[in-house]
């Protein structure tokens, strides 16, 4: 990390569309303030598009928050109004909050995939504080995002004046990581209603070390990926229907 922090202060990326960093090892929240805080200043907002923290290699994951990448990391890059393409890798977990993800979409309206990914799972995996209000904020304010890695608490769902806030149309389809769920039917609901061309959902690979509850999970998510079709092929017949009545 600290050979990354001098090479970024002392190169030149003053028109740089696209930066990909590499890192051998995790880094701790202290840590990556630094990180953060440094890319806003040695990158112009103007014109960086595309931003990739990697982590190479296997680690054993970090449980603790102490790892975690977390709302002031991703709000110390709200500056970078022309993101295209972000993706940020944690060893432990994202301590991102609904609030920090509305900002972001709010922040970065030309936003067309993000990844928010664990270099290596836990075989339990960490709570997600994001829930699918977060996929509303991300609707209503990224008309171009078509691909989404995301792990989500898909157990919390939005109150009703939320579900129908925009009709996103290019994201047609998602990876929930290892996102929680506990309302198939709802959340095939409300992903059609938001995502009305949404058509594939995937996951993480699933591991024989999965506990049952896990293995549950997966299961409820496979209903979702086979209802969510359904939805919208319903309203699809249903706005046939109301263009021919007219």
């Amino acid at each position: 990390m600290p050979e990354t922090l001098r090479l970024l202060q002392l190169g030149n990326y003053v028109d740089s569309v696209s930066l990909t960093i590499h890192l051998d090892e995790g880094y701790s929240v202290v840590e990556g303030m630094k990180l953060y805080t440094t890319l806003a200043v040695a990158c112009p907002p103007t014109s960086l598009m595309h931003l990739h923290i990697h982590l190479d290699g296997y680690y054993d994951a970090h449980d603790s928050a102490e790892y975690a990448i977390n709302d002031n990391m991703i709000r110390s890059l709200f500056p970078f109004r022309k993101l295209v393409r972000l993706t940020l890798t944690s060893t432990a977990l994202f301590e991102i909050h609904d609030d920090t993800m509305m900002d972001a979409a709010r922040a970065w309206p030309c936003l067309e995939k993000l990844t928010l990914d664990f270099v290596s799972l836990p075989l339990v995996p960490p709570p997600s504080h994001l829930t699918l209000q977060s996929l509303c904020s991300l609707a209503q304010h990224c008309s171009r995002l078509h691909s989404l890695y995301m792990t989500i608490d898909a157990t919390v769902l939005p109150p009703p004046p939320a579900i129908a806030i925009t009709r996103q149309r290019e994201l047609t389809s998602m990876c929930i990581a290892h996102s929680t769920i506990s309302q198939p039917r709802a959340v095939a609901r409300l992903l059609s209603d938001i995502f009305p061309n949404f058509r594939h959902i995937s996951a993480s690979p699933r591991s024989s070390a999965m506990s049952a509850e896990m293995q549950a999970t997966y299961a409820r998510w496979e209903e979702v990926a086979s209802l969510v079709p359904e939805f919208v092929a319903v309203r699809e017949e249903e706005r046939a229907r109301v263009q021919e009545g007219r």
